[in-house]
């Protein structure tokens, strides 16, 4: 479970949603750049009002569940987590929606790595991989 909050400057019309938790032997490269597809996307219709936050749920992608293998990799910083997703939705002002018309799309995508790397006393999730996996339109 984690966190989404709306920071901009009005309500936003949620239209799909994909999230996914990976398991990838770097630190650098995302492992299944899948995840900013389209496909297997869950698709919604809610209002994310200005300054709201509500509760979204990544799976571990593709088998759901860790292993104690992977949890060893992971613990030995022979493999790394990573989080990564997209919001698509629409501005709920302005223009109405039509059937001749539809407001424009827009699209929040995020990467973040669950760091382990660090001399930190804990792991904490870090913004991660390329620019354009890190971006709002």
């Amino acid at each position: 479970m984690f966190t989404l909050r709306n920071y901009g400057k009005t309500p936003a019309k949620i239209i799909a949603e994909k999230f996914q938790l990976q398991i990838g032997g770097s630190a650098f490269v995302v492992p299944d750049l899948g995840v900013f597809e389209m496909k297997d996307a869950t698709q919604d219709n809610f209002i994310l009002a200005q300054t709201d936050s509500i509760q979204a749920e990544a799976e571990l992608f593709p088998n759901k569940f860790i292993t104690p293998e992977q949890k060893a990799e992971i613990d030995s910083k022979a493999s790394f987590v990573w989080l990564c997703g997209f919001l698509r939705y629409r501005d709920t002002l302005g223009v109405e929606e039509t059937t001749e018309y539809k407001p424009p799309e827009y699209e929040t995508r995020f990467c973040l790595l669950w760091e382990t790397t660090t001399n930190a006393p804990k792991p904490f999730w870090r913004l991660a991989g390329p620019k354009k996996y890190n971006n709002a339109t």
